[in-house]
């Protein structure tokens, strides 16, 4: 059997709540395409939405480590003795 490329389709068989089935197809119909293209598109975005946390979190704590580490070399460079200053 050939080895299935990443980017092929595959058929992939879903239990889901008639409710969500509906929501599924009714938005759909609003962007005229199908129930399948739909649901592919939401998986697609929920990992991609996932993806964006997970970097932004990474981002915003390299930034709090470095005000961190300004924030401790102002308090050290404030405790040294100032040239010319009585001791």
């Amino acid at each position: 059997m050939p080895t299935r490329k990443p980017t092929d389709y595959v058929q992939f068989k879903l239990r889901i709540r008639q409710s969500l089935l509906k929501q599924i197809q009714k938005e759909a119909a609003k962007k005229k395409h199908s129930a399948n293209n739909e649901a592919v598109e939401r998986l697609e975005q929920s990992f991609a939405d996932e993806a964006k946390e997970l970097r932004d979190s990474a981002i915003l704590d390299a930034i709090l480590r470095r005000e961190r580490l300004l924030e401790s070399r102002r308090l050290e460079q404030d405790e040294e003795p100032q040239s010319g200053e009585d001791k």
